[in-house]
């Protein structure tokens, strides 16, 4: 509570108990140690936290101090990236508003028009004060190239190429940045994966945004503050902005997921396909809805045909699910029964002395008084057995041994003979 205590904002206190919330979804161990620990222990705690962030924060802006400023034009193709060059060194003092390129970045969105009228005047105002520089007033690179509309200062903040570049520069890698694509090197996992970063948050949002500015400003190492810009106040400024689960916010936070995660892209695509109507260009879904829309008519067609209980206008699938059980096994029957002949040779062998009928009543088939009925192929049965019981190691079973004696007991007696097998 001591600790709490010392801000007397209540901003402020809100502002550490959000991140303390969110430090336990990537540490929920954390809270139950912080219940058992003394004072002590507990100051060890933060000084080792306050450590991880100010080094993880000065490797950050220690890896974009030179490479940021390849990502400001438009085009990364480009031979410079500023005109005039700036060379690499510790200096900072030719950026800022010191380089016209850079001034243009960060005078506020709302003033940029006067460098059309008069560059060399609006530099000096923004380096006099005469055009407030403030916490509040959002700077041009904050928004999305070429998108501003007075009336609604919403529409493409947050959105500019550079803020995005310096994402994925430090939360996939420097070659990604380099590349302009979101895969970093295949021998290295992204950072983004590899800290188990699957989503972009305001609160990330706000951080790529203020070491990008503080990487533009002129200022040669970290301050909170650069010029009238709180940086801290700043990153909070930004975060607040997304407080309101409106469309904006919505969109906004899609915007940097699906370029910082395209697969989910794609996985939205592919289950978005299969509601919407084929492209004319697309062959196979084509083939497929047309194959589709033939199976129902068919479907539509037969459930017609044959009576039903289901009123008219129900869904074909609900129609054939009703009546699949009663119909499915006399419609196969009676069709058989119809169209093919008993006769035939094209009926199965072992179909041919089944009733095709559907009733209980079998209809018995004549015999010829001329035709003397077949006898049973003794000799193949004989043959079979004496082939199973030559091969077999052991003795055949009881009821096979039984049903072979019957059927074959009488002829053997009426021949005479005497088998090995014992019959």
């Amino acid at each position: 509570m001591t600790h709490l205590n010392a801000y007397r904002d209540p901003s402020d206190i809100e502002r550490y108990l959000d991140i303390y919330n969110r430090m336990l979804c990537y540490v929920p161990w954390l809270e139950d140690e912080l219940k058992i620990m003394d004072a002590p222990e507990f100051d060890k705690v933060v000084n080792k936290l306050t450590k991880g962030m100010s080094e993880q924060r000065s490797m950050d802006l220690g890896s974009v101090k030179h490479a940021g400023l390849t990502y400001i034009p438009l085009n990364m193709n480009e031979t410079s990236a500023l005109i005039p060059p700036l060379l690499k060194s510790e200096d900072k003092s030719d950026r800022g508003f010191s380089h016209p390129q850079i001034a243009r970045l960060l005078c506020p969105r709302k003033k940029l028009h006067l460098f059309s009228e008069d560059e060399a005047s609006t530099m000096t105002a923004l380096q006099t004060g005469a055009i407030p520089v403030t916490t509040y007033n959002w700077p041009t690179f904050f928004y999305e190239d070429g998108v501003y509309d007075s009336e609604n200062w919403q529409l493409g903040l947050f959105r500019g190429h550079i803020a995005w570049r310096f994402y994925v520069h430090l939360f996939i890698g420097p070659s990604a940045a380099a590349k302009g694509t979101v895969t970093s090197n295949a021998s290295k996992k992204a950072k983004n994966r590899a800290w188990g970063l699957m989503e972009v948050t305001p609160h990330i949002i706000a951080y790529v945004h203020v070491v990008a500015y503080f990487t533009l400003s002129s200022e040669p190492k970290w301050a909170s503050t650069t010029g009238n810009v709180d940086l801290s106040e700043m990153a909070w400024m930004i975060v607040d902005m997304f407080r309101d689960p409106d469309e904006w916010t919505r969109e906004t936070l899609h915007w940097w997921n699906m370029r910082a995660f395209p697969e989910r892209l794609r996985n939205s695509l592919k289950s978005l396909k299969h509601h919407l109507q084929p492209d004319s260009d697309d062959d196979v879904m084509h083939i497929r809805t047309k194959r589709g829309s033939a199976v129902g008519s068919n479907t539509s067609s037969t459930s017609t045909s044959q009576p039903s209980s289901v009123a008219p206008g129900n869904d074909i699938l609900s129609t054939a699910s009703t009546t699949s059980n009663v119909t499915d096994n006399t419609s196969e029957l009676s069709s058989a029964s119809n169209n093919i002949d008993p006769n035939s040779s094209t009926l199965p062998t072992e179909n041919r002395d089944v009733s095709p009928l559907t009733s209980d009543e079998e209809m018995e088939m004549p015999v010829p008084v001329s035709v003397r009925p077949r006898r049973p192929a003794l000799k193949k049965r004989k043959k079979a057995d004496e082939m199973i019981f030559a091969t077999d190691t052991e003795d055949p079973p009881v009821s096979t041994t039984v049903k072979t004696a019957k059927a074959t007991g009488n002829t053997r007696r009426r021949k005479g003979r005497k088998h090995a097998n014992g019959f």
